[in-house]
């Protein structure tokens, strides 16, 4: 009886921290997301590169500050991609290239929201 009550504790603690991980990490890619859709891609279609450079110093600043929390309960792979991303998206602005730049902000817009849907419990994850 011991064991069992020493495993429920212990899967208590996993499933906490676990929703703890979903609720803060949620929380900092709407606000990436948000930035990225709202801010960046805008100053980009509009040529401002100074505020597009400045919006993605902020994101590049938010990720860095989250990525130990991500690597915690995200594989390797799917945060390998996100910074593969952030340093092509990096070099686009920096050398003003529009079309490209937007297509590396809406991919990693896109990479962020599945990086969070992927670690939701669902039905369509456990299959």
């Amino acid at each position: 009886m011991r064991s069992l009550l020493v495993s429920v504790i212990a899967l208590g603690l996993v499933m906490a921290a676990w929703g703890l991980f979903l609720g803060q990490a949620d929380a900092t890619i709407q606000e990436m997301s948000k930035s990225i859709n709202e801010e960046i891609i805008k100053a980009v279609a509009t040529e401002d590169w100074q505020r597009a450079n400045l919006g993605f110093v902020q994101i590049s600043t938010l990720w860095n500050q989250k990525r130990k929390l991500f690597s915690v309960f995200v594989d390797a792979i799917s945060i390998g991609e996100i910074e593969g991303t952030l340093a092509r998206t990096r070099a686009y602005l920096l050398s003003k290239e529009q079309a490209n730049s937007q297509g590396e902000l809406a991919y990693l817009d896109q990479q962020l929201s599945f990086l969070i849907e992927n670690e939701r419990l669902s039905l369509e994850n456990t299959l």
